[in-house]
């Protein structure tokens, strides 16, 4: 049943990126005990994260923090008191600037620019 999950949620993450020529990649990443995982759909120039958050994650405490090809997802629990955290490595550097959230049915998606190479 773990294996359909991670196939569904391949495929799921592979047609969200709207690329059939090869060039969005899409992997999913858990970390269970602490209720984050994301679905990392890597396009030409965006990055796009699907994070499902668990019941007991406040959707409204989510924070993203960028640092060049990592980004890091930090929650807390809708009790408050507990920090979530897990970190998720992107083949390009990415920028929070112009960033775009939306959450909806227990998944937050957030989609992230490309930091542009340097000449």
């Amino acid at each position: 049943m773990e294996r359909l999950r991670s196939v569904m949620v391949s495929l799921f993450a592979l047609l969200l990126a709207g690329s059939v020529d090869g060039t969005a990649r899409a992997v999913e990443r858990e970390n269970p005990p602490i209720g984050i995982s994301a679905v990392v759909v890597e396009a030409p120039g965006s990055v796009r994260l699907r994070i499902s958050l668990r019941d007991d994650v406040d959707p409204r405490s989510v924070e993203v923090q960028i640092a060049g090809r990592d980004a890091t997802v930090v929650a807390r629990t809708t009790r408050g008191a507990e920090i979530r955290s897990s970190t998720f490595a992107l083949q390009e550097a990415a920028t929070g600037e112009g960033a775009v959230a939306e959450y909806r049915d227990g998944w937050l998606t957030i989609t992230l620019r490309k930091k542009e190479a340097p000449p």
